[in-house]
């Protein structure tokens, strides 16, 4: 192969290897849930859309979660870019610490509760922006943590929250979770799919419980 040919074929290998970036990077970073018309109907009774989707990688989960929060897009924002006080009312966080701040974007510790008699930990870079005008989105991606072992941390995560106004007092809120925990013993993976699933859901539903409450204290 001539040195022009192989010049040409490594330049095409990486648009190629950009274009299988970029597909992955778009598979993450939507703008609205797709709905049906019978999830439609299940977010104005009150209740809230949980599904499994298509992992963006071979290994890990994807869950999202879709509900209606009553509380403004600014006060649910606020409560989930003040990254300290998770520990607050999700009941999975044991504690997080802040360990670089520069404009939108935060470098965070997550400290979580035992499972299975072990303690996870992990870190992440987190961004709080104004989506749009009328939307607010906090996105996260792992990034690593020296010293920690498999079983210390996971394997990967990223995602995001994307809280889009519906009315001054309420808003659409999308939460997206891609979550690989690493080594599971054999045997649980049925078992860690389930709780991971459990924990997901009830993280969007002590928010919007904490983000309702903040609401209704400041409309009394």
């Amino acid at each position: 192969m001539t040195r022009t040919k192989l010049i040409h074929r490594l330049v095409v290998d990486i648009f190629v290897f950009i274009g299988l970036l970029s597909s992955v990077y778009a598979s993450v970073v939507v703008d609205t849930p797709v709905l049906t018309a019978d999830e439609h109907k299940l977010l104005e009774s009150g209740d809230f859309v949980i599904r499994e989707v298509q992992p963006q990688k071979p290994e890990g989960m994807t869950f999202e979660v879709i509900g209606i929060m009553h509380a403004p897009v600014e006060t649910i924002f606020q409560l989930l870019s003040d990254y300290k006080a998770y520990p607050d009312y999700m009941s999975a966080v044991d504690s997080v610490n802040v360990e670089w701040v520069a404009g939108e974007l935060s470098t965070i510790s997550y400290y979580l509760k035992a499972f299975l008699g072990i303690v996870k930990q992990h870190r992440v870079d987190i961004t709080a922006t104004q989506h749009t005008e009328t939307s607010r989105k906090i996105q996260w991606e792992l990034v690593e943590w020296p010293g920690l072992t498999e079983l210390e941390t996971i394997r990967d995560t990223q995602g995001f929250w994307l809280i889009m106004e519906r009315s001054p007092e309420s808003a659409l809120v999308y939460y997206y979770v891609y979550t690989d925990p690493g080594p599971v013993p054999f045997g649980l993976g049925r078992i860690v799919k389930t709780i991971s699933k459990s924990s997901i859901e009830d993280a969007f539903l002590e928010t919007k419980h904490q983000a309702e409450k903040i609401s209704a204290s400041n409309n009394p």
